[in-house]
């Protein structure tokens, strides 16, 4: 048949209407869209789940989950789209560039420019990612009225979806116009893109649309259209992902309008009957007989689920939209389609000869079509099953601002989190495992370079001299250093007194001297514990009496307002308990402080505090500390760090605990304890902190009665990264009831490429291929950058590798 042009239907022979009002919709109120024939609908994003990577009951969850929001809007006309777009990493790209343009240090504006000139590359290599829609439709032709409806649906909606992580937005006006653009202008759209002034519909209606037999073409984009005709006998969680996941631009619309019960109840009436008189027929064969008691087992199952409240019938109609740049590709795209629906144990035709309704179908804008009432195109389904389709379902995790974690092998794009977002992330915390030689150390420097960069103060506890950069300070910490750490010293006095406490308010955030003293004295006890293990209560009462009154020797009293310049110093405590009153209880703690009041810790412990931490970054080096006392700086060191990050709320501070595992001493988990309160409350004062362990079984270690400090701090964080799991770590984490799908404890327990792994963002899990860019290299690995020094630093170490 020879090709020929459709201009929209409505413009055939002795038609008036412009090309703009052959489009199905006619114009915007507010963010709502009303269709030609007067009704609205509301068009929202999901954030999808990661089917995958997760266990049976979950995806059993999200199942439930599902019908449940399908359940909730009955009214009209509901589509779920799963449409292939082109990658927009713009809104990211503009942050940065908004960061670059606020940078005032040369070395981070370079370190952001590779940032940005990265981003462009991988837009540049991925085309497209997906994009979920769930469009509403409200019968009301009176905006209040369906806006009435909208909030309603969108709340039930809302709910439903939010308890298996799927979260909606609704979008705006511009958003809308923006993907109708770019989805009726698939080429023009590319050299001219869309603009936030297109507010008109003349602005974004598309070419004349022309069909032949086989194909259609908008746009310079060719297509075919196809409808399933038939599902299988069987489904399972995500039974279509074959199909969203073929390699090809393929868009695939789900319609449904709810229908009766009955019908179906008695169509499976009828084929139970057929089946026993099938049963009861002289000569039935033994294999018929078993496959007929199974379907009478599955009939009188689907009977007993009809009858439940919660299961409601849908006709629902599924429309794949196949396109390529070339009848060529369209061809080799439609293979692979028409592939990954026979291998779901469905089947597709072709449709054709259907005017513009199907381009109007593939919109996610719930079009009427009259194919909609056809019988030969929807297919009665209850919503349990609709809901097993988890159309939400993708293995990328994208945020529009914050740092690069990594790419995801999977699909190759980028995993882009911003930690601080409070929409999307319950708390900033961080936990990473990863066993020797997995790719920590590429993982943690890249994040810090990043993190930096972008505004984050950065501060790092490192036990193992890993972390070394060409800016910030570097704080090492030995005998005989001229760095020193008065433990009675106090950088802010804020009380931070919990949530659930009473008078909790935003007078809290102040300093109050006196009050807080009082607790300093009693965070204090913990690190003396460290120096006299057996210290008991009496002693203990003793001792901090003894500090009270050297504080007050030095000024500063339950009463004081302000804090002094300087502090009382292990000289000026020693002096008190050497007293008579003191002496009799503690003259074996005195034995054992001497070793910090005149011998080989003097350096270290007993003196004014001498380093800061006001550089964007802060390395505190504890390498050369010997084991018995690199735990007692490590709880100096974090209460200190927690007075800094407490003294100004609206400055962003990154905490890096490097093998955490050291922490927990079973002896004594007071400094866990520490790190636990801090990861609780860190996020109020601009903070977040990054846990990193190799050994999961030591780090679960400490405790005190029924509190696993560990396995709370690893509860508590909100985002966790994986870089390979040893078994010892596996059975660790499986202990705790943390669980791995199948699929990622393989990944996890073989051998993979360095800094390869799990990420784990509540609920979502994605695979993770950490790789610093080659202008990070030079702060991860020398010899290599050195290799690299002639090639852009936008590039990723393994896009050398492969020859990019």
């Amino acid at each position: 048949m020879a090709l020929r042009d459709w201009i929209p239907h409505q413009l055939r022979p002795g038609g008036t209407k412009t090309p703009v009002q052959a489009l199905p919709f006619k114009r915007f109120d507010e963010d709502y869209l009303q269709l030609t024939d007067g009704t609205y609908r509301c068009v929202l994003k999901v954030s999808p789940i990661n089917n995958d990577l997760l266990e049976d009951d979950e995806n059993d969850q999200v199942v439930e989950a599902m019908q449940e929001a399908i359940n909730s809007t009955a009214v009209g006309i509901m589509q779920f789209t799963v449409s292939s777009e082109r990658l927009n990493l713009d809104e990211y790209m503009a942050y940065l560039q908004q960061k670059i343009d606020g940078a005032t240090e040369e070395y981070f504006m370079l370190r952001l420019q590779s940032q940005l000139e990265y981003t462009k590359r991988q837009t540049e290599k991925q085309r497209n990612v997906k994009s979920y829609y769930f469009t509403l439709t409200s019968r009301n032709s009176d905006l209040k009225r369906a806006r009435e409806d909208f909030d309603e649906t969108m709340r039930k909606v809302d709910e439903s979806l939010g308890r298996s992580e799927m979260f909606i937005k609704k979008m705006t006006k511009s958003e809308t116009l923006r993907m109708l653009y770019e989805k009726l202008n698939p080429i023009t759209s590319v050299s001219q893109p869309f603009r936030p002034e297109q507010e008109s519909l003349e602005s974004i209606a598309p070419e004349p649309i022309r069909h032949s037999e086989y194909y259609s073409e908008m746009d310079g984009m060719y297509y075919r259209f196809f409808t399933i005709v038939d599902y299988p006998e069987k489904t399972y969680p995500a039974w279509m992902k074959k199909v969203f996941d073929a390699n090809a631009e393929v868009d695939v619309s789900f319609l449904l309008q709810q229908t009766g019960k009955q019908k179906m109840i008695t169509n499976i009436d009828n084929s139970i009957g057929f089946i026993r008189w099938r049963l009861n027929k002289p000569g039935t064969r033994q294999s018929e007989i078993i496959e007929l008691e199974a379907k009478e087992k599955s009939s009188r199952q689907l009977l007993t689920d009809l009858s439940s409240d919660a299961e409601q019938v849908y006709n629902m109609t599924a429309f794949i939209t196949v396109r390529e740049r070339s009848l060529k590709a369209l061809e080799v795209a439609c293979e692979r389609v028409q592939l990954a629906v026979s291998t779901s144990k469905m089947s597709a035709r072709q449709v054709i000869l259907m005017n513009n309704d199907m381009f109007w179908l593939s919109l996610p804008i719930a079009y009427p079509s009259a194919l909609l009432q056809n019988e030969n195109y929807y297919w009665p389904m209850q919503s349990s099953v609709i809901g097993s389709i988890l159309p939400f379902n993708s293995s990328d995790f994208q945020m529009k601002s914050g740092v690069i974690m990594g790419r995801n092998p999977d699909t190759n794009s980028l995993i882009i989190c911003d930690r601080r977002d409070k929409k999307r992330v319950d708390n900033p915390n961080k936990v990473v495992i990863a066993p020797s030689g997995r790719g920590k150390t590429w993982n943690i420097k890249s994040d810090v370079i990043r993190e930096t960069s972008h505004g984050v103060k950065g501060i790092i506890i490192d036990p193992d001299r890993e972390y070394r950069f060409k800016f910030g300070e570097r704080v090492v910490f030995s005998i005989g250093s001229d760095f020193c750490t008065n433990p009675f010293h106090i950088r802010s006095a804020i009380l931070d007194i919990d949530e659930d406490e009473e008078g909790n308010d935003s007078n809290n955030y102040t300093e109050n001297v006196g009050a807080y003293l009082q607790r300093k004295i009693g965070d204090l006890i913990p690190f003396f514990r460290q120096i006299y293990p057996t210290m008991n209560s009496t002693e203990e009462a003793s001792l901090m009496g003894a500090i009270q009154a050297m504080y007050e020797e030095s000024g500063l009293t339950f009463q004081s307002t302000t804090l002094p310049n300087e502090f009382p110093t292990i000289t000026s405590l020693y002096q008190v308990i050497s007293r008579p009153e003191f002496l009799v209880s503690l003259s074996t703690f005195a034995t054992n402080l001497q070793p910090y009041v005149d011998g080989i810790y003097k350096k270290m412990f007993n003196g004014q505090t001498n380093w800061s931490m006001d550089s964007q970054l802060t390395v505190l080096d504890i390498n050369s500390l010997s084991p018995v006392i690199q735990p007692q700086m490590m709880y100096l060191l974090l209460a200190d760090i927690w007075e800094y990050i407490k003294k100004d709320r609206n400055e962003l501070v990154g905490l890096y605990i490097d093998e955490a595992w050291k922490l927990a001493d079973p002896d004594n988990p007071q400094t866990l304890k520490f790190l636990f309160e801090l990861s609780k409350r860190v996020r109020k004062y601009g903070g977040s902190l990054t846990t990193i362990t190799q050994s999961v079984e030591d780090f679960f270690a400490a405790g005190s009665g029924s509190k696993n400090y560990g396995k709370h701090i690893f509860d508590n964080a909100f985002f966790k990264v994986f870089l390979g799991l040893s078994e010892d770590d596996y059975r660790a984490l499986t202990a705790i009831g943390f669980r791995f799908s199948r699929r990622e404890e393989r990944i996890l327990k073989r051998r993979n490429a360095k800094g390869s792994g799990i990420f784990i963002a509540g609920s979502t899990r994605v695979r993770i291929q950490s790789v610093p860019l080659l202008d990070e290299m030079q702060f991860i690995d020398t010899t290599l950058a050195k290799t690299y020094a002639h090639l852009p630093g936008g590039l990723d170490y393994s896009e050398v590798n492969e020859g990019a």
